[in-house]
């Protein structure tokens, strides 16, 4: 039983004329059972009707799935007991005994999650999104068995692992067969120098883990650098080392407030305010001080001359949504989050203009009731929002099903689903490089600030453009976003003979 009609009629007619490839194997197939004597007869199941075979069929390959080397696991059975293999196949068992996913040739049992693990000398090497469910489960059972992990000491589960093991076999170092695929091919994580694992014996005796926990503790700190008793170098080495990796002057400071609610006072100071610590963050933030992303912005013209080649009736769907998109965030100076939940249902459009409302609330937004924003018309309908917004709607009206009704930004394509914000903001980055602004410096966002900045510089109130663009203060406006535009240089003026 097959569920393709195709692979039926090749498979009854031992061949066909529309795929070279598919009728060499229906007739291999053929030739195959006739010297066997058997009669070949295929039949249509739908496969909603087979769903077992049909999502089988359908599975890709799991990149999880993978052995440790036969090596590693020799050593780590020569220290500690195993009798069975936990969350293994049958291709990837360490041990004649194994409990699979699913039900396979070989297999103990199915799902190790489903059963009790207490009293067995298990090995566990899970997949690992697996791992915070399984160490609650050992916690739950106080199970004792071998665990292998990767060394991620900054994971919320590892606290946790800490407090269950009770002994140690080492860190594997990553090389290119330390793990396997089901073909034999190194798996990609150990090309990564990264990756640690690390083997841990998880025991039920409470004594034996407080004995593992101390000498863990006594060995892993140095006495320079034992945790909430720093000395001062150790501080100013590690802000020093953070500074000539790279970071900027924003995070070091953060580490260093890190520090400072963290750590015990050194003579006397808090460490964010000892004299060295402060001559130190002074000569990181002249070294490298915070830059702004833009130090100027584009010109509105650019796009808008742009526009003004292109109508809007000559346009297809997708560039169409890129022209509105585009015109509603400079007219509107909103985010790309705010254009993507206009509610189509309260498009509302006058003669003069066209209001419509989000149907969630902004960024910003606390308990005020949902924004209604409201367009005029202008004069150069190629420039306006508002027609450019009226042909989108009688273009998608038709496309509009349960799935898209409420929005009014939806894709090109079908089943033309609701776009997110980022969506969005490709679009308007698509538009801004079609007229040659520079995609590369300036992202979607940068149109918030491009028609704050010309609003500022036609004299539009300082008030008013707050308002529109839903900031709460003057000093965002001016620190953040208020950039002039970039002028021709001497030399293009030259060249090109323009006029400023």
């Amino acid at each position: 039983m097959m569920d393709n009609t195709t692979a039926v009629t090749y498979v009854n007619k031992a061949g066909g004329t529309r795929s070279k490839e598919m009728c060499k194997l229906a007739i291999e197939m053929a030739s195959w059972c006739e010297a066997r004597g058997i009669l070949l007869q295929a039949t249509y199941l739908p496969g909603s009707l087979n769903s077992i075979s049909d999502t089988e069929s359908r599975r890709s390959h799991d990149a999880s799935d993978c052995q440790l080397a036969k090596t590693a696991f020799r050593a780590i059975s020569m220290n500690w007991a195993i009798s069975i293999d936990l969350f293994a196949a049958s291709w990837n068992a360490q041990t004649p005994e194994f409990v699979s996913w699913f039900p396979q040739p070989g297999a103990s049992l199915n799902d190790a999650l489903s059963f009790s693990w207490v009293g067995l000398y298990c090995y566990v090497f899970f997949p690992f999104f697996l791992i915070k469910n399984c160490l609650s489960k050992i916690r739950r059972e106080k199970s004792e068995l071998i665990l292998v992990l990767p060394y991620w000491p900054s994971q919320p589960w590892f606290p946790v692992l800490l407090e269950l093991a009770s002994a140690t076999q080492g860190i594997f170092r990553p090389s290119g067969n330390l793990l396997l695929s089901s073909l034999d091919d190194p798996q990609p994580l150990c090309m990564k120098p990264t990756l640690l694992l690390t083997a841990w014996k998880l025991s039920r005796d409470v004594l034996k883990g407080k004995i593992f926990g101390n000498q863990l503790l006594s060995s892993y700190w140095q006495p320079t650098g034992r945790p909430h008793s720093l000395l001062t170098t150790n501080i100013l080495n590690f802000l020093s080392d953070a500074f000539e990796s790279g970071k900027a002057y924003s995070t070091i400071n953060v580490f260093r407030s890190m520090l400072s609610g963290t750590n015990d006072q050194i003579e006397g100071f808090d460490i964010g305010c000892h004299p060295l610590v402060l001559k130190l963050m002074k000569g990181i933030f002249n070294s490298n001080p915070p830059k702004p992303k833009y130090s100027k912005t584009w010109d509105l013209n650019t796009v808008l001359n742009y526009f003004k080649t292109v109508p809007s009736e000559d346009l297809g769907l997708l560039p169409l949504a890129c022209k509105l998109v585009t015109l509603l965030s400079l007219a509107t100076m909103s985010r790309v989050s705010e254009l993507a939940s206009i509610d189509r249902k309260s498009v509302i459009f006058s003669e003069n203009s066209v209001n419509f409302s989000l149907c969630k609330p902004r960024k910003s937004q606390r308990a005020r009731p949902l924004r209604s924003l409201t367009v005029t018309k202008l004069q150069d309908p190629s420039i306006d929002p508002v027609p450019c917004l009226g042909l989108y709607v009688h273009s998608t009206d038709t496309l509009r099903s349960g799935i898209n009704e409420h929005r009014l930004l939806i894709g090109s394509v079908k089943p033309h689903k609701p776009v997110s914000g980022s969506t969005v903001a490709r679009w308007i980055k698509k538009q801004l490089e079609e007229a040659s602004v520079d995609t590369s410096t300036f992202s979607a966002h940068s149109t918030r600030g491009a028609a704050a900045s010309k609003a500022a510089t036609l004299g539009v109130p300082i008030q008013s453009i707050l308002s529109a663009a839903d900031w709460a203060s003057e000093s965002n406006f001016s620190r953040l976003y208020c950039r002039e535009v970039a002028e021709p240089t001497v030399a293009k003026l030259i060249i090109t003979g323009s006029s400023i």
